[in-house]
């Protein structure tokens, strides 16, 4: 008997609103393993409504094995998403260590180095770091000029950490 795409998520689905951990943990190894990109915002869905660390956790280390390019937007939605706003940082630490090329989404990393929290900033940092040598030198001009513009307004602790990202777009 074959399964359809669409009877697995809708599967999925139901596993994910019964509320069962051990059925979730399962689903997220099947996912981890027979995963597609559609499957994808079934994960964020339940990152969002989810209290336990260790399903959360599972998730995160799910989404780190993306090997689809095609599912960056997903990342990248999730991370803009004030549901996200105190996980933001884990987020982009994920979406790093997909090793995928992002660097068509810069300027929300950009966004994030420039106003989010120190964390957020660092993980920010090392994204931008990862996919600079994949910008434009026109791109990188732009981009350092954003990063100036916030050095000047910035007077904490993430001064020098803004510095240290004009320098790797050099």
């Amino acid at each position: 008997m074959i399964i359809d795409e669409k009877s697995i998520i809708k599967e999925i689905q139901t596993v994910f609103d019964s509320d069962n951990e051990s059925l979730a943990h399962d689903t997220i190894s099947y996912i981890h393993e027979n995963g597609t990109r559609e499957m994808i915002p079934l994960l964020f869905d339940l990152l969002e409504k989810t209290s336990s660390t260790a399903i959360q956790n599972d998730i995160l280390d799910c989404l780190t094995d993306t090997k689809d390019q095609n599912a960056i937007p997903l990342f990248i939605d999730a991370i803009r998403d004030a549901r996200f706003a105190t996980m933001k940082d884990r987020l982009i630490s994920v979406l790093w260590q997909t090793n995928l090329d992002f660097s068509e989404h810069i300027d929300v990393l950009i966004d994030s180095l420039l106003h989010d929290n120190y964390e957020t900033a660092i993980e920010a940092f090392t994204a931008i770091e990862m996919c600079a040598p994949l910008l434009s030198e026109e791109k990188k001009s732009l981009l350092k000029q954003q990063i100036r513009n916030g050095v000047i307004a910035e007077k904490s602790e993430k001064a020098a950490l803004l510095g240290e990202t004009i320098h790797i777009l050099e």
